[in-house]
């Protein structure tokens, strides 16, 4: 029964509300209004269609290049087949490994032999440098 009641109030209020906007009519400059709405649209999918075409052809001319490089990378990988490096000597006549060949700087000298320690001076070793760095420090 309140559902009842509550309808028939909002149909009430809802025939006054229109009645009232039946009786002002539409507003003189309403067409105006309707008219630049439509064109504001019309520049706006314009400009959408513009965007569209041009995200398109980026993306064409990114599938293209990507295209031409892979080929270009698969290219090189199959028809150059770089030949295995040739046997190297001992690694103390071509500078012990590291690149350098023998009497440039940073290439590793060969260990040095060495003697046994005397009780008066510190045991030494060789370093993968080259040099000789002490072991232990102990004094008399």
């Amino acid at each position: 029964m309140f559902g009842f009641l509550v309808g028939v109030a909002v149909g009430i209020a809802a025939k006054v509300a229109y009645d009232r906007l039946q009786a002002e009519g539409l507003r003189p400059d309403a067409r105006e209004y309707q008219r630049r709405a439509a064109a504001l649209l019309e520049e706006t999918r314009q400009l959408l269609k513009e965007i569209r075409e041009e995200v398109a052809s980026a993306t064409e001319s990114a599938r293209e290049r990507a295209g031409s490089r892979i080929e270009r990378l698969r290219s090189i990988a199959t028809s150059a087949e770089v030949p295995p490096p040739a046997t190297a000597a001992p690694a103390e006549a071509t500078g012990g490994g590291n690149g350098a060949q023998a009497g440039e700087p940073g290439a590793s000298r060969p260990a040095e032999p060495t003697s046994p320690a005397s009780p008066a001076s510190p045991r030494e070793t060789s370093s993968p440098s080259g040099g000789t760095t002490p072991t232990s420090t102990s004094t008399p």
